[in-house]
């Protein structure tokens, strides 16, 4: 398994050569081939932990949403003085997607499907700890991580990106909901 995983990002940066500007890097090769090992060793020894068995799925939805605060806080900078406050208050995205329209294509797509990603794990794992899930509450998540990046330089609260989280939390959630009626649809059988 972990083979697998060092092939496929071997091959991902070997295709690297037939994009124009962009050059194979071995350091992702050697990331993923850590992350596989640890994934094909640690992860099997903590899984038997009694502590895991009894609290899994709070865990999962632990983790999911520390994965998406990080992700949407980093590099966690705050803004000097009141005055650059008020000013960024003045820059947030009130009209959704309206970043999109002036992004470069592979950057605005990067961004959309990575909070769609996120989103997506957080209700997936909601889903799976609770037979009803409360996914308003990845709303208000969301909504306070957006109006957390006012505080951040780099960032740009955005209305958008409340809704793209919570889509795809919506999204992860139907997703198991379906897998675990059996997956009746094209390719499940």
């Amino acid at each position: 398994m972990g083979g697998g995983a060092t092939a496929l990002a071997a091959g991902l940066e070997l295709g690297k050569l037939m994009i124009v500007d962009r050059a194979p890097n071995v350091d992702n090769i050697l990331l993923a081939a850590g992350g596989a090992l640890g994934g094909v060793t640690v992860l099997p020894v903590l899984g038997r932990l009694r502590v895991v068995h009894a609290h899994g799925p709070a865990l999962l939805v632990a983790g999911t949403v520390a994965l998406l605060v990080y992700e949407e806080l980093t590099p966690f900078t705050v803004v000097p003085s009141l005055a650059a406050l008020w000013a960024r208050v003045g820059r947030i995205e009130w009209v959704p997607f309206s970043s999109y329209y002036q992004a470069d294509i592979q950057a605005g797509l990067f961004d959309l499907g990575k909070k769609l990603v996120l989103g997506a794990a957080v209700g997936a794992a909601m889903r799976a700890a609770q037979p009803r899930p409360r996914l308003s509450l990845v709303l208000l998540l969301a909504a306070v991580l957006e109006a957390a990046q006012v505080l951040e330089p780099v960032h740009v609260a955005a209305t958008g990106d409340v809704l793209v989280i919570y889509a795809g939390a919506v999204a992860g959630c139907y997703l198991v909901d379906r897998q675990r009626l059996g997956g009746s649809g094209p390719g499940s059988g």
